[in-house]
């Protein structure tokens, strides 16, 4: 924490980098999502919108989601997106329907984790210790969204914001509101949503999108 009261991190961002495969007979991101949605401290909702299907996990105490997975019948791609609070997994896998096999792509990222330890930014906002990279973040929302009809991004955006930051989802539409100063019907309109979210909740350009708290409500920085 800077003397202004703004979140500066030291810690190196990390990702275990890309892990391809071809010849895998079984859908990755399908069993990642389903060892997180069967965990007893979750419940599971489902929505369909166009050639999408929605399911998030979320769990039952905070209501903050702990998994996505995004489904387009379309292209035959699942995405999951698992926070556990110290790391950050997307995987993303495709159907090919001539071998059945399923092209896999992992990345796993490290949070930046204070022991959940909350810190004074301000005389009303508090830092939670969690901040996420900018870039992992803008990859996990444009690979999640990536390909569906417009309905179906506004459909996914605040259960894949709020999976990225490991927060809940009304207060992921509550961020985009409050950090970036549109909707998230805008939002969706956009190429690149992640991207252009993540260059306005890292504020202070440090690369790190820092989690603060007040009361119910929740920004980025």
């Amino acid at each position: 924490m800077s003397e202004n009261g703004e979140y500066t991190h030291k810690q190196t961002q990390k990702d275990s980098g890309i892990v391809k495969t071809s010849t895998e007979s079984t859908n990755k991101a399908d069993n990642s999502f389903n060892q997180i949605s069967n965990s007893d401290d979750v419940t599971t909702s489902t929505k369909k919108v166009d050639s999408a299907e929605i399911e998030t996990a979320i769990n039952t105490e905070t209501q903050k989601v702990s998994g996505i997975k995004v489904s387009d019948s379309e292209s035959k791609t699942d995405v999951s997106v698992i926070n556990n609070g110290v790391q950050l997994t997307v995987i993303k896998t495709t159907f090919d329907s001539e071998t059945a096999k399923y092209t896999t792509e992992t990345h796993v990222f490290d949070l930046a984790n204070n022991n959940g330890t909350e810190a004074v930014a301000s005389s009303f906002w508090h830092y939670t210790g969690v901040a996420i990279g900018a870039r992992f973040f803008a990859y996990t929302v444009d690979t999640a969204v990536c390909g569906l009809t417009a309905a179906a991004i506004v459909a996914v955006l605040p259960e894949v914001i709020a999976g990225a930051l490991g927060i809940t989802a009304s207060a992921a539409s509550s961020a985009v509101a409050n950090t970036a100063g549109f909707s998230i019907g805008y939002l969706a309109t956009l190429a690149n949503p992640g991207t252009r979210l993540a260059s306005l909740f890292d504020g202070n350009g440090n690369g790190w999108i820092g989690i603060y708290k007040h009361g119910n409500l929740t920004y980025c920085e």
